[in-house]
């Protein structure tokens, strides 16, 4: 008696970049969500560097990571129809899975001369199509004739604030009524000595601000790889300061607060900017990207201000009380990033992938 064996649905296999920072773990995970509401048939898998903090990943989304099994052969058991790459290949001996396998690429803007040395990578041509996060005047970068054809300027990939992100999120750390909300993120927090710097900065600032303004709350969101205890006691001593591990709806805490205070990662800015939140940035220095560049484009349009780490920290503490006490200037913000209207990438993004997959 003969038995046929079913045809399995199509299998999509994201590698995971997490070491550090967040953006390519939630850029990932924004992708997945709407492709798996897009095209449900679909067989979604991925591989992280490093175990996804249990707060900030869908339990739904099935990952393993290196601790447990290489990507070669988590690539190899899985046996993929289309995998995606997110910014960084893997090592040489490791990108290509199978001859059979279809390639996606998701090219987030990167620094002039690591751009120039990922275009010249003979990799690219086995890649179908190339996803740029980013709209085409966003990324200000020329992309070879030979990927022109198959890029694709999808805009920003990124969750947007829940409606009532406001009122959750007061009622989450206790404000009251008269109380202005301010948060300062450094991100993941993986980059130790940046991390430290900025919250050396943030520790300045947050005594200033108790001492001028106490109907000021403040909440301090160390990111799932940052580990130095000391300064996260020193932070939770300042009085109004509430200091959290990590925020799982970190654009929501964002939409809601009255003044932010972060570095300039890409989630985080667009985070920033799909909230319309009045924001002082304080970019650092990063091996792929230009954080600076980034947010400078956000003070010249009036949405935000810049403060470079280099600066003295009673400079950042100055800007964050005037504009804490200046409701017409926060105002002019958020006039200004909606004058800017962000535009969402994720279900064109999941609309590539699904036809790649097909």
């Amino acid at each position: 008696m003969s038995s046929t064996v079913a045809p399995r649905n199509r299998r999509v296999l994201f590698q995971v970049r997490n070491r550090r920072g967040l953006g390519h773990l939630m850029r990932v995970q924004n992708i997945a969500t709407a492709l798996r509401d897009r095209s449900p048939q679909l067989d979604l898998h991925f591989h992280a560097a490093l175990p996804p903090t249990d707060e900030l990943w869908d339990p739904t989304l099935f990952v393993t990571d290196d601790t447990v099994i290489g990507w070669p052969e988590r690539a190899r058991t899985c046996d993929p129809d289309v995998v995606v790459y997110d910014t960084v290949l893997p090592e040489a001996n490791a990108r290509l899975v199978s001859d059979r396998a279809k390639y996606v690429f998701v090219m987030r803007r990167m620094l002039e001369d690591r751009g120039a040395e990922l275009f010249d990578d003979p990799f690219l041509e086995r890649f179908e199509i190339v996803i740029v996060p980013h709209t085409e005047t966003e990324f200000g970068q020329q992309i070879p004739n030979r990927l022109a054809g198959r890029t694709h300027f999808v805009g920003t990939i990124a969750r947007q604030p829940h409606p009532a992100s406001a009122a959750t999120m007061r009622a989450r750390f206790g404000l009251g009524d008269a109380e202005m909300l301010l948060t300062s993120t450094v991100g993941g927090g993986g980059f130790q000595r940046q991390a430290d710097r900025f919250f050396e900065a943030v520790l300045h600032t947050g005594r200033a601000v108790a001492a001028a303004l106490p109907n000021v709350r403040h909440v301090v969101v160390l990111g799932p790889n940052y580990h130095n205890t000391s300064m996260a006691a020193d932070l939770a001593e300042v009085p109004g300061t509430i200091v959290v591990g990590n925020e799982p709806r970190m654009v929501d805490l964002l939409a809601a607060s009255t003044l932010v205070v972060a570095e300039g990662g890409y989630n985080t800015v667009n985070e920033v900017r799909l909230g319309a939140v009045p924001a002082v940035f304080v970019p650092s220095d990063r091996g792929l990207d230009d954080q600076i560049e980034r947010v400078r484009r956000l003070e010249q349009l009036g949405a935000a201000a810049v403060w470079l780490p280099d600066g003295a920290p009673a400079t950042l503490a100055t800007t964050v009380i005037d504009l804490l006490g200046n409701e017409q200037r926060r105002r002019e913000m958020r006039s200004n990033h909606r004058m800017a209207p962000v535009e969402l990438g994720n279900e064109r993004a999941a609309e590539l992938i699904a036809a790649v997959a097909a």
